[in-house]
């Protein structure tokens, strides 16, 4: 039996656009894709995900998001870094502070386990 060649691309095409596994627990998200970026007067910059923002041990963001401080020492690494990841469509993984108001991002991390 000869398998016609539009099946075989039509399976390709649907397990390549299979989305990703993002998990949010503890106190970070991984596996997560960065879907907005919004810079606040407040000098924060608010950071939606494919993720579950509900689950991590924060406050005052119901859930929606995580907030970058831009007095973070190392903020404009870290925004840099979101960027990238958004303009390439990748995933990161994203901690947050335990406890902190607005869901603070302590740290993320990008690289070839999390694409």
């Amino acid at each position: 039996m000869k398998i016609p060649v539009k099946l075989i691309t039509l399976v390709f095409l649907a397990i390549c656009s299979m989305p990703s596994n993002a998990i949010c627990e503890s106190n970070s998200c991984w596996d997560v894709k960065i879907e907005n970026l919004y810079v606040t007067a407040q000098s924060n910059i608010i950071v939606t995900t494919s993720g579950d923002e509900s689950v991590l041990p924060c406050s005052g963001t119901d859930g929606k998001y995580v907030t970058l401080n831009t007095e973070h020492k190392n903020s404009d690494y870290i925004y840099s870094t979101l960027l990238v990841a958004r303009t390439a469509d990748k995933s990161v993984q994203i901690v947050v502070y335990p406890g902190s108001e607005g869901c603070i991002i302590d740290r993320i991390e990008y690289g070839k386990y999390f694409n």
